[in-house]
């Protein structure tokens, strides 16, 4: 069968769209959703059903609203300690229910995927924990807690987060339940197994080779569970970032692949953007005909810096994407892209349109892009899947290091920069910097970072220095210790 050929997959969460919608929810808010995405330009979307409990009205799964009665303090089961926390937990519950009277959440999404021409997909939580250091909280269901043996023990940095143990039958069981409801009553095309929300499946006792011939077996029985609806359905796993990662989690991709049970993969981070994912050795293992879609996903944080929505910044959108589809990736997985919307600054939303650009790299070589490096990530379990990063590191004075920026040419249009965000010097002479095989010598300006006590060294870079696929950024601390916190290279519009 040949690989899809999908360029934009979004992916939307089971609790935004009833977060951020103000008034009373209606069916029309359902439509308003897609037609967002759709407008943007994104091939697939990918409706997530559910966490640990189902947004829409199953049959097999306990929904969200099950069980809760108005004002339930054990929903999220935490305090409200800024005096809307709680109130929005209670505004989304009400949403759920009084959508679920009106119409079913989910088929309303797929059908209008339909109408607009764009694929209708779901997205699987395969182990979703929110609240997992909160027993009581309304966000388990009686599954999880009236089986603690079926629980892992936590991981070393978060021991009370215990998620579903797959060695189990039953869990793998429990799953199964919902995924077939998901193929057999619902109208879609495409289904993402997300194994990266969260990303703990076993424990860690060595075996990691059995737990690969456990998730092996688990994806091939929803593999014949599609198969036998007698529709196409395209089955997309979510894995960690690397290969190796995602192995010892119990997720062997080259086994998927030679045994046929995936479509496509999603290499990821665990909320944050990951700009090396090493997409190459993803494709040596799992061949030409599986799709690879790096994720995306809304955040980007710099530890002692204001985080970014990369979904209000469409230059990051473009480098992301240019970066992956230079280096031979088949489109880009959104995750998350909303989060601006409902957490990030109200005179900001996020850019749909940017959707549009994303698909075509030899478009893409001639707009205005940024290109980074992957930032330490800020939650605890994020270990589990993540890039080591690359920052923040400390040069002392005559000391040199190499990083390595995932890029692709400009056009002679296009004026390019390297950024180095570096903590410990203003001046310009203390940094120096070479590119590829191109030396660029000391900083041309210190540019001061609000807020921070920290200078971006900007440098002049000739277009032509800039190749597609991985760059080698050498930096050099000339006079001074530092610390550099960031990298990215940057094509913008040449002034004339």
């Amino acid at each position: 069968m040949p690989k899809p050929s999908h360029r934009i997959l979004y992916n939307q969460d089971c609790t935004n769209l009833f977060m951020v919608t103000k008034e009373p929810i209606t069916p029309e808010h359902v439509d308003r959703m897609v037609d967002e995405v759709a407008d943007g330009g994104a091939d697939v979307f990918l409706a997530n059903p559910q966490s640990q409990r189902c947004c829409y009205p199953s049959r097999v799964w306990q929904t969200f609203w099950d069980g809760y009665t108005q004002g339930d303090v054990a929903f999220l089961g935490v305090p409200d300690v800024d005096g809307n926390g709680h109130a929005r937990r209670i505004h989304l519950l009400n949403q759920m229910k009084r959508l679920a009277g009106q119409c079913d959440y989910l088929e309303r999404t797929l059908s209008r995927c339909r109408k607009r021409g764009i694929v209708p997909g779901v997205s699987v939580r395969m182990n979703d924990i929110h609240d997992g250091n909160h027993l009581e909280s309304h966000m388990h269901t009686d599954f999880y807690k009236n089986n603690p043996q079926y629980r892992l023990p936590g991981v070393p940095a978060s021991p009370a987060h215990c998620p579903f143990d797959y060695e189990h039958r039953e869990v793998r069981e429990y799953f199964l339940l919902l995924i077939r409801e998901l193929a057999e009553k619902y109208d879609t095309e495409l289904v993402e197994l997300d194994f990266t929300r969260s990303a703990e499946y076993f424990r860690r006792d060595g075996r990691m080779e059995e737990h690969c011939r456990t998730l092996t077996g688990f994806i091939g029985e929803v593999r014949k569970l599609f198969d036998a609806t007698g529709r196409k359905i395209d089955l997309i796993v979510r894995i960690a970032s690397t290969p190796a990662k995602a192995k010892a989690l119990g997720l062997d991709v080259k086994m998927l692949a030679e045994n046929g049970l995936i479509d496509g993969v999603t290499p990821s981070q665990y909320l944050q953007s990951a700009w090396e994912m090493p997409i190459k050795r993803f494709r040596r293992l799992v061949g030409e005909e599986v799709a690879i879609y790096p994720a995306c996903d809304a955040i980007r944080a710099v530890e002692g810096y204001p985080g970014e929505f990369i979904s209000e910044d469409r230059e990051m959108l473009r480098g992301f994407a240019a970066g992956y589809l230079a280096l031979g990736a088949d489109g880009i997985n959104i995750f998350n892209f909303f989060c601006a919307r409902e957490w990030g600054d109200p005179a900001k939303q996020p850019d749909f349109d940017a959707f549009h650009e994303m698909q075509d790299l030899q478009s893409l070589r001639r707009l205005p892009r940024r290109h980074l490096v992957t930032a330490p990530a800020r939650v605890a379990n994020a270990f589990e899947c993540d890039l080591p990063h690359q920052t923040p590191t400390v040069l002392a004075h005559g000391q040199s290091r190499g990083f390595k920026i995932l890029a692709c040419d400009g056009t002679p249009q296009l004026k390019a920069e390297l950024l180095v965000a570096v903590e410990g010097t203003d001046d310009c002479k203390d940094i120096w910097a070479y590119l590829n095989d191109t030396p660029l010598g000391s900083a041309e300006e210190m540019m001061p970072i609000s807020d921070t006590p920290s200078c971006t060294a900007l440098f002049y870079v000739p277009n032509n220095a800039v190749q597609d696929g991985w760059n080698e950024v050498v930096v050099r601390a000339e006079n001074s210790t530092v610390t550099i916190h960031g990298l990215e290279i940057c094509f913008s519009e040449e002034i004339s």
